[in-house]
């Protein structure tokens, strides 16, 4: 009797990475052999567990730099993945707030990071935050309509 087993492809790690690729590889070569070995009892208990879930707008990474590309790419492709599917997700927005007028040229530096970086983010000053229930108490905010989250994994 040959135990032997032949693979093409072999992920270590079933996290939400080590998934991912084993996905991606599946679709894109569908007659490959691949296997998936985790150490833990199930998949996603490592890192990914310890996920806090945020889909990121890509505002605070240094222009042209990978970690904005792939930000912007991967929370598009989460969205899309999320419909397709019909994964549970909530497009729910984040406020970046000032408490005072002196830390008004960090909102503006921030602004201007996300708009290198073809992240859409609006100013709201005092007035407009005043008719924001609980945010009325802030002197200014950026408003970013990209941030969303997932529910958690496990």
């Amino acid at each position: 009797m040959n135990s032997e087993v032949y693979l093409d492809t072999v992920v270590i790690g079933s996290g939400i990475l080590g998934l991912s690729i084993a996905y991606y590889i599946s679709k894109k070569f569908p007659n490959m052999t691949i296997a998936v070995l985790e150490k833990n009892p199930t998949f996603g208990v490592e890192t990914s567990s310890r996920n806090s879930e945020v889909i990121h707008a890509g505002i605070y990474y240094k222009k042209n730099s990978l970690k904005a590309k792939y930000c912007k790419l991967g929370k598009e492709m989460i969205y899309d993945i999320c419909k397709k599917n019909s994964i549970q997700f909530n497009k729910c927005g984040k406020f970046i707030v000032i408490n005072n007028d002196e830390q008004y040229s960090n909102l503006i530096q921030i602004k201007e990071n996300a708009f290198y970086n073809d992240v859409d983010l609006k100013y709201l000053d005092k007035n407009e935050m005043s008719n924001i229930e609980n945010l009325s108490h802030f002197n200014g905010a950026l408003w970013s309509s990209e941030t969303g989250d997932l529910p958690p994994i496990l």
